[in-house]
C-alpha cells in the first residue's frame, strides 16, 4: 500500500507556507526561475498516428482538451472533463467517482483504449473486461487529453476497438515550477494536491501528490491517493527522454450494478473494492536528425484489487450469489520504430515493432450457500509490427495509410487504416475520409473464469467508416459535418442457457455529428457539437444500454480581463436505457445540466475559482437507481510558486 495517508494534513501545511508570501512575489518568469533553463518544449505526441504534423490522420474523430481548457473548468474528476466532446457518452454507475462508463460511437464501455504517458492502462482480469477507473488520477496532474473516437489498432494493437483516450501528464516547468490546489464541492467532494520541480543537470525532475474523497448516497464513497514523479531532459541539444510514474491507491464502496442502486436495491449492503496502481512509462529518441529519427518506448502496469460483493437480491431471495475476488495484473510493454521522410510526394514514414506480456491473476469465490471457487492464472505475449505513411500529392490532397500485423497466442490479427484529406476554396474548406480496423482479444476474466469463461473464445473486431465536411464560414466561425458508421462483430456476451461467455452478436452503430466553434472576439470561444445516432443487433433496431441516439454540448470561455475569466456548459443527454434485474430494461429520461466557472486571479500567483454545478437542480439518473446530485457550490483555491 502506499504511505499517501497523511497527504491533506501535509497539503495544509504546504498551503499555509506558499500561499503566504504569493501576493509579494513578482512574475520572475523563465530566466529568474531557473537561470539555467533552456527554452524548450516535449515532443507532443498526438493519438491516433506516429506521423508528426499529421493532419490527414486526424480531423474529425479527433479532440483536444488542452491544460488551459481544464483549468477553466469545474472538475474535480477526468471523467467530467471528457464530456461535451464530440462522439463521446460518459456516466457514472453510482453517486460516487470510479465507476464509470465511457462510449466512443457507441461502442461498449471496456473498447476504449486509454493510455496514460502511452501506457496501456485497461485492466483485462476483473470482470469488467478491460474498462479503466478515470478517477485514478487527479485532473490537475493531466497536461493534455486526447480523444479520437475511431478503431485505432493499426496503430494500436489490441484493445483500440472503438478509439483512444490519451492522457499525457505534467513534467517539469521553469516558468511554474510548483503548483498547490485545493478543491472542495458542497456534497462531501474534496480535491488536495500539489507539485513541485526542480532541475536535475540537463533534466527537470517533477514530484506531485494529491488526495480525493468523494461521498453519496447510501454510504457510497470513493477515496483516491497519488503520486506522480516525472524525468524529462529540458536541452534541445541532448537525447530527448521521458520518464513518467503514476501510483495510487484507492478505497469505493458501491451498490452493486443492476442491484437498482440507491432508490430500488432490495440489499442495502454495499460492495466493495480497495486498489493499487503503478504505471511507469519511458520515451527516449536515441537519435535524430532532420530527417530521420528512431525513439523507443517501454511502459509497465501493475495493478491489485479486492473486491467483496454481497450480491443482489430479488424478492428476498439471493438472485446474485455474495462473492469475493483477488486480482492481480501486470503489462509490460515495449515499442521500437523508425520515422524519416522520403522525396517523392513528400512522403513521411513509420515502421516498428512491438512486444507485450500480459499475466493475470484471479483468486476468488462464489457464495451459493457454500463456497465455489472462481480462479485463474493466465499469461499472452503479443508481438506486433506496423507500417505507416502520409503521402502529399499537393497543398491541398494528402493522405495517411497504415497496416499492423499482431501474433498472439499461435494466432494473428491483421489491421489496416485509411485517411484521405482534400482541401480547397483557398484553404476554407476540407473533406476528409476516413476508413479503420479495430480488434480486441477475450480478457482474462471472459477466457478464464471457473464459473464462466470460455477459453475458445475469438476476438471481437470493428470495421470504420466515416467522411467529414468542415467549412470556415467566417475566419471566426468554423462547422463540421460528419456521417460515420461503426460495425463491431463476434460480441463477447454472457448466454444464461449455456450459463458461459460466447460470441454472439453483430452491432451496427450509424450516426451523424455537428461540431462548431465560433470566436466572437479575440476573449470569447463558444464550441458546440450535436449527435444523433442508430442502433441495430443482428440487423434489427435496438437500444444499446446507457447509449442515448441524441446528445448535444455547448462550451463558452470569456476571458473579462487579465484578472477574471467565465467559463459555462451546458449538456443535453437524450433517452436511454439501462438494466435492473428485477424487471429488465428500463428507460431513463432525457436531461439537461448547466455547469458554470469563474476564475479570479488573486496575485500572480494564486487564483480562486467560483462556480455551480447543475445549476438549475436537474433531477436525473445516469444509470437506474442512482440520483444525480443536485446543485452544488464549487470551490478551488491554487497557488504556482
Amino acid at each position: 500500500m502506499l504511505a499517501l495517508r497523511h497527504l491533506p494534513k501535509l497539503f495544509m501545511c504546504c498551503l499555509a507556507v506558499s500561499f503566504g508570501p504569493a501576493h509579494a512575489q513578482p512574475d520572475t518568469g523563465q530566466d529568474s526561475a531557473d537561470p539555467d533553463a533552456v527554452s524548450t518544449e516535449d515532443t507532443i505526441v498526438v493519438i491516433g498516428t506516429r506521423i508528426d504534423d499529421n493532419a490527414s490522420a486526424r480531423g474529425a474523430g479527433w479532440s483536444l482538451i488542452s491544460r488551459d481548457e481544464l483549468a477553466l473548468l469545474p472538475v474535480t474528476q477526468t471523467l467530467s472533463a471528457l464530456q461535451n466532446q464530440a462522439g463521446v457518452q460518459v456516466s457514472s454507475k453510482g453517486s460516487v467517482a470510479g465507476r464509470n462508463f465511457i462510449s466512443l460511437r457507441g461502442g461498449d464501455e471496456n473498447f476504449t483504449q486509454v493510455l496514460v504517458e502511452q501506457v496501456k492502462a485497461n485492466d483485462i482480469s476483473t470482470t469488467s473486461g478491460g474498462s479503466f477507473d478515470f478517477a485514478n488520477i487527479d485532473p490537475n496532474f493531466i497536461d493534455r487529453l486526447e480523444v479520437l473516437t475511431r478503431p485505432s489498432s493499426a496503430i494500436y494493437g489490441a484493445d483500440a476497438i472503438s478509439g483512444v483516450i490519451s492522457a499525457s501528464l505534467q513534467t517539469y516547468d521553469a516558468v511554474t515550477p510548483g503548483a498547490l490546489w485545493g478543491e472542495w464541492v458542497s456534497d462531501e467532494e474534496l480535491q488536495l494536491g500539489g507539485y513541485y520541480g526542480a532541475p536535475v543537470g540537463d533534466f527537470g525532475l517533477l514530484g506531485g501528490l494529491s488526495h480525493y474523497e468523494d461521498e453519496g448516497n447510501g454510504g457510497e464513497f470513493y477515496d483516491r491517493d497519488g503520486l506522480l514523479i516525472s524525468l524529462a531532459n529540458r536541452r534541445p541539444d541532448a537525447m530527448p527522454l521521458r520518464l513518467v510514474a503514476h501510483l495510487s491507491e484507492t478505497q469505493a464502496a458501491y451498490f452493486p450494478e443492476t442491484s437498482g442502486g440507491f432508490e430500488a436495491a432490495s440489499l442495502r449492503d454495499l460492495e466493495t473494492e480497495t486498489a493499487d496502481q503503478a504505471l511507469v512509462s519511458l520515451q527516449l529518441t536515441p537519435w535524430r536528425t532532420d530527417t530521420f529519427d528512431w525513439e523507443v518506448t517501454a511502459s509497465w502496469l501493475n495493478r491489485d484489487a479486492e473486491t467483496q460483493s454481497p450480491g443482489i437480491v430479488l424478492f428476498g431471495e439471493q438472485a446474485v450469489p455474495a462473492s469475493s475476488s483477488s486480482t492481480e495484473f501486470d503489462r509490460i510493454d515495449a515499442s521500437t520504430f523508425i520515422r524519416g521522410a522520403a522525396r517523392p510526394f513528400q512522403a513521411k514514414y513509420i515502421l516498428g515493432a512491438n512486444w507485450s506480456r500480459e499475466d493475470g491473476i484471479s483468486n476468488g469465490a462464489f457464495d451459493f450457500g457454500v463456497l465455489v471457487p472462481d480462479r485463474f492464472e493466465l499469461d499472452r505475449d503479443t508481438i506486433g509490427v506496423f507500417a505507416e505513411t502520409e503521402l502529399i500529392f499537393s497543398d491541398q490532397l494528402s493522405t495517411t495509410l497504415g497496416i499492423r500485423h499482431d501474433d498472439y497466442e499461435s494466432e494473428t490479427q491483421t489491421t489496416s487504416k485509411a485517411d484521405l484529406v482534400y482541401q480547397f476554396n483557398t484553404g476554407q474548406t476540407d473533406l476528409s475520409a476516413h476508413w479503420s480496423q479495430g480488434f480486441k482479444l477475450p480478457s482474462f476474466f471472459a477466457l478464464g473464469s471457473t464459473l464462466v469463461g470460455n477459453p475458445d473464445l475469438v476476438p471481437e473486431e470493428s470495421e470504420h467508416i466515416s467522411a467529414s465536411l468542415a467549412h470556415a464560414i467566417t475566419p471566426r466561425l468554423t462547422v463540421r459535418a460528419t456521417v460515420f458508421q461503426n460495425v463491431f462483430e463476434n460480441l463477447i456476451e454472457f448466454d444464461p442457457d449455456l450459463f458461459t461467455n460466447i460470441n454472439l452478436s453483430e452491432v451496427e452503430v450509424e450516426g451523424v455529428e455537428i461540431e462548431a466553434e465560433l470566436t466572437p472576439s479575440d476573449t470569447l470561444t463558444l464550441t458546440a457539437f450535436g449527435i444523433l445516432s442508430d442502433y441495430e443487433v443482428d440487423g434489427e433496431a435496438a437500444e444499446l444500454r446507457l447509449r442515448p441516439e441524441s446528445q448535444w454540448g455547448l462550451d463558452a470561455f470569456w476571458t473579462l480581463n487579465r484578472g477574471l475569466a467565465l467559463s459555462a456548459r451546458a449538456a443535453y443527454i437524450g433517452e436511454r436505457q439501462d438494466n435492473f434485474l428485477a424487471v429488465g430494461n428500463i428507460e431513463l429520461d432525457d436531461y439537461v445540466t448547466v455547469d458554470v466557472n469563474s476564475v479570479w486571479s488573486l496575485s500572480k500567483r494564486a487564483r480562486l475559482k467560483l462556480g455551480l454545478l447543475n445549476l438549475f437542480d436537474e433531477d436525473y439518473e445516469e444509470t437506474f437507481g442512482n440520483p444525480a446530485k443536485g446543485a452544488r457550490v464549487f470551490i478551488a483555491l491554487e497557488g504556482d510558486f
